[in-house]
């Protein structure tokens, strides 16, 4: 009885550490059509661009997956280029929940440079202000959703596949530094 204290903050300490370390990566878990998202929406741009090879997993962006949140990011409405495409024509609120659920679950992911377009480049360090970091993409119902961030911006790209091309449909800014 007099041991059970000790043993209990003992156990405290481990769960707070082994809960605080790294997690580690889940492989290369992107299948093709995920592979196809990436390359298609960085790969074709005519010049190189950079990556961070392991995918981003952070969570709070789960927050915004709401109509209401994404109407009041910066960034125009979604949209095909001839017309205004509204939230409930790309997901339900019950998509929107899985969405935000998929999120939650996300685990890092090593990228393979082999698998992704000549013009994409992984590069190990994050300090180089060009390096893109970007989530695992989300696939749901024909459309795309994929976060991607850098030292100065953070955005939320939904995409549609058009003519066997997944395409941008809409680009909403969570942070945007402009430089004067």
């Amino acid at each position: 009885m007099k041991y059970r204290f000790p043993f209990l903050i003992i156990l405290s300490i481990l769960c707070f550490q082994v809960k605080g370390q790294v997690m580690p990566f889940q492989g290369t878990g992107l299948n093709d059509e995920e592979y196809k998202v990436i390359n298609d929406l960085y790969g074709n741009k005519g010049s190189e661009i950079l990556i961070f090879p392991i995918t981003d997993f952070s969570k709070t962006w789960s927050y915004l997956m709401e109509p209401a949140f994404l109407d009041n990011l910066y960034g125009p409405p979604c949209n095909n280029g001839k017309e205004i495409i509204e939230w409930e024509n790309i997901f339900s609120l019950d998509v929107f929940g899985i969405i935000r659920d998929s999120i939650i679950r996300m685990t890092p992911h090593k990228l393979n440079q082999t698998k992704l377009s000549e013009n994409i480049n992984l590069v190990n360090s994050y300090d180089n202000a060009e390096v893109t970091y970007i989530s695992k993409p989300i696939i749901m119902n024909g459309f795309a959703i994929i976060k991607q961030s850098n030292h100065s911006n953070e955005l939320i790209i939904i995409a549609a596949i058009q003519q066997g091309k997944w395409e941008p449909i809409c680009r909403k800014w969570v942070v945007l530094t402009i430089d004067d």
